[in-house]
């Protein structure tokens, strides 16, 4: 475990628009709306591909601000 510890940086990243918080409200709200609606509304689709593209800058700001962590 101790080589991975430092490929993976010297403390936890909360780096990038869509922590675990973010993730956790969106999926919540869209789980409370289907379990009122039934369904989803057609807008969902636009809330998905937003949050698929915070996700993966959240991913790379991440792991780029790691990697300038292990090289300093």
């Amino acid at each position: 475990m101790a080589s991975w510890d430092k490929f993976q940086g010297k403390t936890r990243r909360y780096d990038g628009p869509m922590g675990k918080s973010d993730r956790a409200f969106v999926f919540g709200v869209l789980g409370l709306l289907y379990a009122v609606n039934g369904s989803l509304h057609s807008l969902f689709w636009w809330v998905a591909n937003i949050v698929i593209i915070l996700l993966i800058v959240t991913c790379i700001k991440r792991v780029k601000n790691g990697l300038a962590e292990v090289t300093e």
